[in-house]
């Protein structure tokens, strides 16, 4: 009863029509209470930056121009990685800043100096594993990219609502 409530409030008050908009604000609802500081920091889109989505790793991993193209428009939908609600949801319901510094010109900008394989080869995100080295090298932390609603589990609970009369 209470995923109903919380995906119906989503879809009304950010007026989200995307199933992974919904998944991946969702989890802000329960998070952001918690939050007792002013700023919340998030890596939201890097992964657009990136292009670790499983579809632009197909259609334009090899081809630069393309890889470009798909990040411009990406970014000039304020909808992708559910950036507009989450932000609504931190600014305008739990009044506080909401920075995400892969959203940021200047940050959009040096990503789109390099191309895929320049980002990704040999591993995702390579480019940020050399930069920090020896942060990386001390550490046991890396692992390939899985989406927020995948790897939370939050996209196969929420699948339960699909054959429901909330799926119009």
């Amino acid at each position: 009863d209470q995923l109903q409530k919380d995906v119906k409030y989503i879809v009304k008050t950010f007026n989200v029509t995307r199933k992974t908009n919904v998944q991946c604000t969702y989890p802000f609802l329960y998070v952001l209470p918690h939050i007792k500081e002013k700023y919340v920091v998030s890596g939201l889109c890097a992964d657009d930056l990136y292009g670790t989505a499983k579809s632009v790793i197909i259609k334009c991993s090899k081809d630069k121009n393309k890889f470009d193209e798909t990040r411009r428009k990406i970014f000039n939908n304020p909808y992708s990685s559910a950036y507009q609600p989450i932000k609504e949801l931190v600014e305008n319901i739990y009044n506080k800043k909401f920075v995400t510094p892969y959203r940021s010109q200047e940050i959009i900008e040096y990503f789109m100096q390099f191309s895929w394989e320049e980002l990704n080869k040999p591993k995702q995100k390579q480019i940020a594993l050399d930069v920090f080295s020896d942060y990386f090298s001390k550490q046991n932390i890396y692992r390939k990219n899985s989406n927020l609603q995948v790897g939370s589990g939050i996209r196969e609970w929420h699948n339960e609502l699909l054959n429901t009369e909330l799926n119009k």
